[in-house]
């Protein structure tokens, strides 16, 4: 019989099974595209993984234009206080480290570079702003911003023995080089062909971590790749900026669609769920709230325009300002994080077009005449069917049969058309 006394033990032999399996290991990942909130998760989880099972060493597989500046210093900061060699490789060839890359690879134990590779163009405007409204910026700033980023990248140049002169040049004329002339220059210390080439050369390399001089030994050791959990991979997904914005403009649509039309149930949910997902992927995009706000009162406007009728005023207001809150939606400071014109503007004609549409069909139901039993039935016309007393009548009208009452004295077989009604008589009078 199983004791829950035994459960600590066996808990505590699994962890030690699963460090021998892993124990000294290389540990690698995979880094492609804009370092932002996910990657920078990423990258810290798979340190920790990395230091937890006591990993030879984290190789950073690197290919990236560039990045959010808060971003890029987290990982940094985990790169500088990790606990095992952490070795950035810029690869495959054709792959760059450029702009926020630089810093990271710069900030590595071991920086390495595939042939046919670059890094570089390590301004500040590149690497963009993740607070602040998106003004212009003065001389002034612009200068402190240089000389920031220069004493910055300058630092972890010096701190790894690296050519901290070429910096200057990287962040003051955005300067990208090879990586034979990285190597030249001493900005790297590694070029490897391939992951294998990678291994082999930085076998026997002595590094400085925080807690003292370690010397990596590949020899031997396995190659075990970490991947993105599920919540990172959705979240990585979400991150691109053309589908969120589809996404938001799927979501506002089809809550504007619900209330235009109460009750179809299905536009609001696929809108509500569309819309909760577009704002978590805000949430690691650069957004602008002023476009936000413009896109929110473009559908106000449009719903206004089926209450109030402004003959098309509303609706052309609410058309300039989605396309204006679409082009404002991503903050222009971070290049990367921009939605393509080739999505707004036929998403904006689509929405245009549908909600024009709708807005009409909206107010011609305005003004149909009641067609439904009751005031619905005057001005239709029938014939008699049957005489039932005096002054009432059976009249065939579309195929139904009503009672009618009517002054004048009817025939069977007389065409007649519908006055009025009342509690169903129809007051009816020869055509």
């Amino acid at each position: 019989m199983f004791h829950l006394k035994r459960l600590p033990v066996i808990l505590f032999f699994i962890l030690l099974l699963n460090l021998s399996i892993y124990s000294n290991e290389i540990f690698f990942i995979e880094v492609e595209g804009v370092i932002n909130p996910v990657s920078s998760e990423f990258i810290r989880d798979s340190i920790k993984t990395a230091e937890e099972f006591n990993g030879e060493c984290l190789i950073i597989l690197l290919d990236t234009p560039g990045g959010l500046d808060e971003n890029m210093r987290e990982i940094i900061k985990a790169i500088m206080s990790s606990q095992i060699p952490i070795i950035v490789y810029v690869s495959p060839s054709g792959a760059q480290a450029a702009s926020a890359g630089t810093y990271i690879t710069m900030s590595a134990h071991i920086a390495a570079m595939s042939p046919g590779t670059n890094i570089g163009a390590a301004t500040p405007v590149l690497i963009g702003q993740t607070s602040g409204k998106d003004t212009k910026v003065s001389p002034e700033m612009k200068k402190k911003m240089i000389n920031n980023s220069i004493a910055y990248l300058k630092s972890l140049a010096e701190q790894r023995k690296r050519n901290s002169e070429w910096v200057v040049e990287a962040v003051k004329e955005g300067k990208s080089i090879s990586s034979e002339e990285a190597l030249s220059l001493n900005v790297i210390d590694i070029i490897a062909g391939n992951l294998d080439d990678l291994i082999i050369q930085i076998n026997k390399k002595d590094v400085q971590l925080q807690v003292g001089e370690r010397t990596i030994d590949t020899e031997g050791k396995k190659l075990k790749e970490l991947k993105m959990n599920f919540k990172l991979n959705f979240l990585k997904t979400l991150a691109n900026p053309n589908l969120a914005y589809l996404l938001f403009m799927a979501g506002l649509l089809g809550i504007y669609i619900e209330i235009s039309n109460p009750g179809s149930i299905f536009p609001g949910v696929v809108g509500g769920l569309s819309l909760i997902l577009a704002l978590y992927a805000f949430n690691v995009l650069p957004v602008n709230t002023a476009g936000i706000l413009l896109i929110i009162l473009a559908f106000i406007l449009f719903i206004l325009e089926i209450r109030i009728i402004s003959f098309g005023m509303l609706t052309i207001g609410g058309i300039v300002s989605l396309f204006l809150g679409s082009i404002f939606l991503m903050k222009s400071s971070v290049p990367f994080y921009s939605v393509s014109l080739w999505v707004i503007i036929p998403t904006t004609v689509f929405i245009a077009l549908l909600v024009t549409l709708l807005i009409s069909l909206g107010i011609k139901a305005q003004f149909k005449r009641v067609s439904t039993a009751g005031k619905g039935m005057v001005d239709e016309k029938g014939y008699i069917e049957q005489k039932l007393k005096k002054d009432l009548y059976l009249v065939h009208i579309h195929g139904e049969l009503w009672k009618g009452e009517s002054e004048e004295v009817l025939k069977i077989g007389d065409k007649v058309i519908v006055e009025d009604i009342d509690n169903l008589i129809l007051k009816i009078k020869k055509v």
